[in-house]
């Protein structure tokens, strides 16, 4: 389904479907790609609204294009209870030229489900204003990315109960690299990934956070931009990286309010060194007083059970 600069759309329907959906895009040489790899929704432009029960997509399931930069006649309200899609991201955000265009997701799960998807569950980049209200985000690769394109960085607006991941893609659960990001997140849920939770390059993450169980890598990663973090219980006790700090930091801009942070012990002979609940430039010593992070947390945890 393609909506191109239309004066209004309103759609309701059961399906949205792509008939490929849920093969490899791949042929079987392992280079060669389908010429039909589809998208269950593409919207460039036009007030629109769409409610669906299911939105599948063998290449992207939304892609969001925003061409107009009109504030009246480039906005997308979009309902279903399943948006899936294969190596693409299941809500794909384009707009790069754009600063005005505003979209409204509510699903009840989101999901890349092929075992190529490296992209993410949902993408953004461009500009404009978007809210997102999910029960469950999932991906083999990075579940939820936000970044800019264009000379535009998008503000957008998360209410999500589980973002979800697992596979050998090296990627994180939430990321974000330019724009803004207000975010409250229940569960953040770790199925085996290789690189962590929480990962701020640039840009603004305020985000308050419930539950984080981290399996494998760190939990949150500050290397650049602002990063507001309340209310979260950042675990990694029980990952089987090295890498198993709850919380690293090597830029100014970070602040945790009231989070718990769960960490293997320092003694640990498994996880060795760099068991840290904090590490600063690689330095335990200076995470009580270099000025990068600022730490508010109700209690600091360190698990001392040895590991049989």
């Amino acid at each position: 389904m393609r909506v191109n600069n239309a004066t209004r759309v309103d759609i309701e329907v059961d399906d949205i479907s792509d008939p490929n959906f849920g093969q490899s895009i791949l042929d079987v040489d392992g280079v060669t790609t389908w010429q039909s790899a589809g998208t269950g929704v593409i919207w460039a432009k036009g007030e629109t609204y769409i409610k669906a029960h299911t939105i599948l997509g063998s290449n992207y399931g939304l892609w969001a294009k925003g061409d107009n930069d009109g504030a009246t006649d480039a906005n997308l309200w979009m309902e279903c209870d399943f948006l899936k899609s294969g190596p693409g991201s299941a809500a794909y955000w384009s707009g790069g030229v754009t600063a005005n265009w505003r979209t409204w997701l509510k699903c009840q799960e989101i999901e890349c489900v092929a075992v190529e998807g490296v992209s993410g569950a949902v993408n953004w980049l461009g500009g404009g204003r978007h809210y997102v209200e999910a029960q469950k985000i999932t991906a083999p690769g990075n579940v939820f990315f936000v970044q800019g394109a264009g000379g535009f960085d998008p503000s957008v607006w998360l209410n999500a109960q589980k973002l979800s991941g697992g596979g050998s893609v090296a990627q994180k659960l939430l990321t974000v690299a330019s724009g803004v990001l207000h975010a409250t997140v229940m569960h953040f849920e770790d199925n085996g990934f290789a690189a962590g939770a929480i990962n701020v390059t640039g840009g603004e993450l305020n985000l308050t956070g419930g539950l984080a169980k981290i399996l494998n890598g760190p939990g949150i990663i500050q290397s650049g931009g602002i990063a507001r973090i309340s209310g979260l219980r950042m675990d990694t006790a029980n990952t089987n990286n090295v890498a198993n700090v709850p919380v690293s930091v090597s830029s100014a801009g970070l602040t945790l309010r009231n989070c718990v942070l769960v960490a293997p012990a320092l003694a640990d002979s498994v996880k060795g060194d760099a068991a840290r609940t904090i590490t600063n430039y690689g330095s335990v010593a200076n995470k009580a007083k270099n000025a990068n992070v600022t730490v508010n947390v109700a209690a600091l945890i360190v698990d001392g059970r040895k590991k049989s």
